[in-house]
């Protein structure tokens, strides 16, 4: 393997180096797979008010064959430096620009920089599980 990137080298990250790091991947994914350029919108504008958006792909012929992108809409927040709460998880979900997202059908993907291991992960996805079917989505 050539290169490779440690989860602890991630964490270190600051919110704008986070979010034009996480941007660069997902265009880079993107790329990979085919899905235009114009179908790919990513801001490096961390404190403009985003209605919890910080990337958007619109993969509008579903041709996303990868594990990483789903097909259709996809929206994306990045977090960095602390770990998110339960609490503070379906708060994001709950936002217009995810809860608008998923009422079309389409996938909300929460990107968090804090390393944390696979029970804890468990618990956080079953946050976001919760969130989603309130609002009548229900999406793992």
């Amino acid at each position: 393997m050539p290169f490779r990137i440690r989860a602890e080298e991630i964490g270190r990250l600051n919110a704008h180096e986070f979010n034009e790091f996480m941007g660069r991947l997902l265009r880079s994914e993107a790329w990979r797979l085919g899905i235009p350029d114009d179908h790919v919108d990513t801001s490096c504008n961390i404190n403009d008010p985003d209605e919890g958006i910080d990337a958007r792909i619109r993969d509008d012929d579903n041709i996303t064959g990868g594990p990483w992108i789903p097909p259709g809409l996809s929206v994306w927040q990045f977090k960095s430096g602390a770990s998110l709460t339960l609490t503070e998880i379906a708060e994001e979900v709950a936002k217009p620009g995810p809860k608008a997202a998923l009422e079309q059908g389409g996938s909300y993907r929460l990107v968090s920089s804090a390393d944390k291991v696979a029970a804890e992960l468990d618990k956080r996805q079953g946050a976001g599980t919760k969130a989603d079917s309130s609002s009548g989505q229900m999406q793992t």
